[in-house]
């Protein structure tokens, strides 16, 4: 039912692995190369960091932008993006709200976004629009239901009342902000 798809979703959209995350990533239209951090790579030094680092960081590039570096991580968010995996909603939106210092400045890095407890962050680089279109195909495959064996054979269902916080400015009118409140509601209270 509706409700158990939406707990199932937010349940691994919620400190997901480094490994779901990259794997969920390589089905996103133009994504080219994927990395994840080390703690020898980490350009933002927030690897496990245990005041409000990240559990896990990876970087993508993407078609339709050239920047200098031999990785996607020493092309850092410009070369397309990141998503940043954070332990708990509230360190993800710390580090929102450390990103918001840098809007309309010339340290911008691009738009972010949060869906679960992953940040989406994508490169500046592209127009407003292309970063719209860029966290909205990221959220649709972070929200991705699929479905076990004993459900059914089909391969995937998309519940598009997905788990989509839009942070500076991107709103879409599929995603039901009301239904993310009250689930996250339901689970605290378990």
């Amino acid at each position: 039912d509706y409700l158990t798809e939406n707990i199932r979703i937010l349940e691994q959209i919620t400190a997901p692995s480094e490994a779901w995350v990259a794997e969920r990533l390589q089905n996103v239209d133009d994504i080219l190369e994927i990395q994840a951090v080390t703690p020898d790579n980490d350009p933002n030094g927030l690897l496990n960091k245990e005041d409000g680092g990240y559990t896990a960081c990876i970087y993508f590039t993407s078609t339709g932008i050239n920047v200098d570096g031999d990785s996607p991580v020493s092309k850092g968010t410009d070369g397309g993006g990141a998503i940043e995996v954070y332990g708990t909603l509230e360190d993800a939106e710390a580090r929102c709200e450390y990103l918001h210092g840098f809007d309309n400045t010339i340290l911008y890095t691009g738009s972010y976004a949060i869906v679960g407890t992953m940040v989406i962050r994508i490169s500046y680089i592209y127009t407003t629009e292309e970063q719209y279109e860029m966290t909205n195909r990221i959220t649709k495959e972070l929200t991705k239901l699929k479905k076990t064996d004993a459900e059914s054979i089909s391969s995937v269902q998309v519940v598009e009342n997905s788990m989509f916080r839009p942070i500076d400015g991107f709103v879409q009118n599929s995603y039901n902000i009301i239904d993310i409140i009250i689930i996250q509601i339901i689970l605290s209270k378990r």
